[in-house]
């Protein structure tokens, strides 16, 4: 149970990171941000281990779409990141 209150605490300071990563991605089209990864990959690996498997899968899928090897997709990536933002605050509501 402890374990996992961490994981909610640091989830929550990780949706502020989302947020200001989907401003920048809302402007423009930045190179893909290595602390973007770092946390998106953090979350698609503990998010299930957790008990927030819908979570897991979204960032997943914005891994995914960021380590594209064929590059991103700025749309892509824009709605992935969006979907994600929203899985998790309904997540930590």
């Amino acid at each position: 149970m402890r374990l996992r209150l961490r994981f909610i605490e640091r989830a929550r300071s990780q949706l502020a990171a989302l947020k200001a990563h989907a401003e920048a991605y809302g402007t423009a089209q930045p190179e893909v941000d290595a602390d973007l990864v770092k946390v998106v990959h953090s979350l698609s690996g503990a998010s299930g281990t957790f008990g927030f498997p819908e979570v897991s899968r979204r960032a997943f899928e914005l891994e995914t779409a960021l380590t594209a090897p064929e590059g991103t997709d700025p749309a892509a990536i824009r709605q992935h990141l969006g979907d994600l933002i929203t899985e998790l605050e309904t997540a930590l509501a």
